[in-house]
């Protein structure tokens, strides 16, 4: 089952635009599965991709920023001063 979890989720990512276009209905993923995707998808296509019903590209937008802060280094900071946001890099 996991490879076929992969060859749909390469599927998907192959033909993004098309998936988009073409479905009336994407199915709600499981987080863990949105997160595989979201792995595999690169920032400049999700830009690049027209969602209108807005079926999956905000959701993986936010798994990819689940992505982005599991790493240490990402730890995003708050100004005591000015109340800015940041990170540490």
């Amino acid at each position: 089952m996991p490879e076929l979890i992969e060859q749909c989720l390469d599927f998907i990512n192959d033909n993004i635009f098309d998936v988009l276009k073409s479905s009336e209905a994407i199915p709600t993923y499981k987080g863990h599965i949105a997160k595989k995707l979201a792995r595999k998808v690169p920032i400049s296509i999700l830009d690049k991709v027209v969602d209108p019903r807005d079926m999956l590209v905000s959701r993986l937008y936010k798994k990819k920023l689940e992505i982005f802060f599991e790493e240490p280094e990402n730890l995003l900071l708050k100004c005591m001063v000015c109340d800015e946001l940041y990170t540490k890099l």
